[in-house]
């Protein structure tokens, strides 16, 4: 027999009353927002919040602050992604959060939530990783902000305290000239969770890479930031990066098959960690990434196969 849980559900009318609540209810509560992993991870058992803290529902107003891109964390990623200001400085992004989930999902899911439920998989992380995107907590104690890559502290774990609420993500708006991808790799063509994601934000000068960011996602016990392959990368001439061939006997591949650099996969062995999962085997996820270098040095050199 199933013993029937009883919960409390509260109606906040603010930003500012939903967090003097959580102040008062701490870890006995959970914020809702969209609720699409919440109220799959409560029914599962995963989580037994006592009280629900239902979130005022949140526009989609991006504003242009100095020299950084704010995005309201709690507007639907819906609507973030159709916003023309992330469509002009980082369609990348936009492009990220249209393949998380079905419409109907984004329709009511949030940034704020893809983030804070701390799946490797997240499909936003990577991208606003290479974009060195920072996010704005609140609680009733005051404001804080921490780069985004000390958010995530391991799976479904994150550096937020106790009645702290992720209210707004930073993205330093990026210089002219840079070229930016994203692609996801799924049983599925859509609404499926990631087996592996990859993201990069390359800025060339001529042939030569002068800079690189890349990040991946189901490849570590969070979302990473490939911080050895990107020094591996710079300085280097796109033409070295493409297609080495090997030889038929070279670990069975064919002739003309495509490798990267030896530097450059060396890098890439120590940035990631697969592992195996009901999403792909670690040999896999490895190989979806070795791929994903490959396209990008591909794309930059003008020769996408």
């Amino acid at each position: 027999m199933t013993r029937q849980v009883d919960r409390m559900v509260l109606l906040a009318a603010s930003i500012e009353q939903a967090v003097a609540w959580k102040g008062e209810h701490r870890e006995r509560a959970r914020f809702a927002a969209g609720g699409t992993d919440l109220l799959l991870q409560t029914r599962s058992g995963k989580l037994k919040p006592e009280v629900f803290i239902r979130l005022p529902a949140v526009s989609a107003r991006v504003v242009v602050d100095g020299a950084t891109l704010v995005l309201p964390a709690l507007a639907t990623l819906a609507d973030l992604a159709a916003h023309p200001l992330i469509l002009k400085h980082v369609p990348v992004l936009a492009q990220a959060m249209t393949q998380i989930g079905s419409p109907q999902i984004r329709n009511v899911a949030t940034l704020a939530g893809n983030l804070c439920n701390a799946s490797p998989a997240a499909d936003s992380a990577p991208v606003l990783l290479v974009y060195d995107a920072s996010v704005v907590l609140t609680s009733v104690s005051g404001r804080r902000e921490l780069p985004l890559d000390q958010l995530f502290l391991g799976p479904g774990k994150t550096a937020l305290a106790q009645d702290e609420l992720l209210l707004e993500v930073r993205i330093p708006l990026p210089p002219d000239g840079e070229a930016a991808f994203f692609r996801k790799f799924g049983p599925r063509g859509a609404n499926v969770i990631s087996s592996a994601s990859f993201a990069a934000r390359v800025k060339l000068s001529g042939t030569v890479v002068e800079r690189a960011f890349l990040a991946a996602g189901s490849v570590g016990p969070r979302p990473l930031r490939l911080k050895n392959t990107e020094k591996s990368l710079a300085g280097v001439d796109v033409a070295s990066l493409a297609v080495r061939p090997v030889s038929a006997s070279a670990q069975g591949e064919a002739p003309g098959d495509k490798t990267l650099p030896d530097a450059v996969l060396s890098a890439l062995g120590k940035d990631i960690s697969p592992i195996t999962d009901v999403r792909g085997s670690g040999w896999y996820k490895g190989q979806v990434i070795e791929r994903c270098m490959q396209w990008l040095a591909d794309r930059l050199g003008g020769s996408e196969q």
